[in-house]
């Protein structure tokens, strides 16, 4: 059984890397199923990299795979000490992922942030360079925006604040969209464009939206925070519901179920017949 993710990089990218290695006829001779974790509505990848009928007929889409984020969040001390405090203001959240390229998303959401209509929170992420964490924490400084470096668990905070600001990354977008927090995704586009071509597909169906980093300068940002805290969180989430399947775990296993009991029963067949 092969797993993967619906968008791996764009068509040309993938199929100049394939091609040395023979990877659609690999797949044809090595796996018996192909699981994508992923709705074909969404993004294609049996067009887009070229699957052959023969491995088209044995690829299922199984819904995006998400660590539900728990409401219970009780039991986070940060958590609680930012929504104890006495204030009306809505709180926004920013976060670079791993912290290694995210620094201009945060440079620019934490000087959109002075003096704004929101509660401003960032997470830097540990892989983030000294040189650039030394910025952020003076700029968090000026800004007056609470700023860690990481937070275990961070998806569980998306139930109580009301929107945020994050890269393209496969799991902190599905974890957003399947609670319906507003959402302002800033894409890496390089090395690889997986993640411009996830957030533009997301935001074709109005689930969040997308900023291109070439468009990246604080008022854009602002701009954009500032659309978001006027969504409805509970039409984004009938939105999402109605345009994704977040079953993805689940379906993926009733797949490798149902494969690993047909190998058995041919097994079982053989060795009977055998006898």
């Amino acid at each position: 059984m092969l797993g993967l993710r619906d968008i791996l990089d764009a068509r040309e990218t993938v199929l100049a890397e394939w091609a040395p290695h023979n990877i659609q006829q690999n797949i044809a001779a090595y796996y018996d199923q192909v699981l994508v974790y992923g709705q074909r509505a969404v993004f294609d990848p049996i067009g887009e990299y070229g699957f052959s009928d023969e491995v088209a007929a044995r690829t299922h889409f199984c819904g995006y795979i998400v660590n539900h984020p728990d409401h219970d969040t009780t039991d986070d001390l940060r958590l609680r000490a930012l929504l104890d405090q006495n204030s009306e203001l809505p709180i926004v959240l920013a976060t670079a992922g791993g912290g290694e390229d995210g620094y201009a998303l945060l440079e620019n959401f934490m000087r959109a942030s002075v003096r704004a209509p929101w509660r401003a929170v960032a997470v830097a992420g540990p892989m983030t360079p000294e040189a650039e964490l030394k910025v952020l924490q003076r700029l968090a400084h000026e800004a007056k925006v609470a700023l860690h470096t990481f937070v275990p668990n961070l998806a569980t905070w998306f139930w109580s604040i009301d929107a945020l600001v994050c890269m393209g990354g496969y799991n902190t977008l599905t974890e957003a969209l399947c609670t319906g927090i507003p959402t302002v995704c800033v894409p890496r586009v390089t090395p690889r464009s997986e993640q411009l071509i996830r957030a533009s597909a997301f935001e074709k169906l109005g689930l969040l939206r997308a900023l291109h980093p070439e468009k990246l300068t604080v008022d854009n940002m602002r701009q954009a925070i500032a659309a978001s805290l006027d969504q409805s969180r509970q039409e984004l989430i009938a939105r999402a519901n109605q345009a994704l399947n977040f079953d993805g775990a689940r379906q993926a296993a009733s797949h490798l179920l149902a494969l690993a009991n047909e190998k058995r029963e041919r097994r079982t067949l053989k060795q009977s017949l055998a006898s």
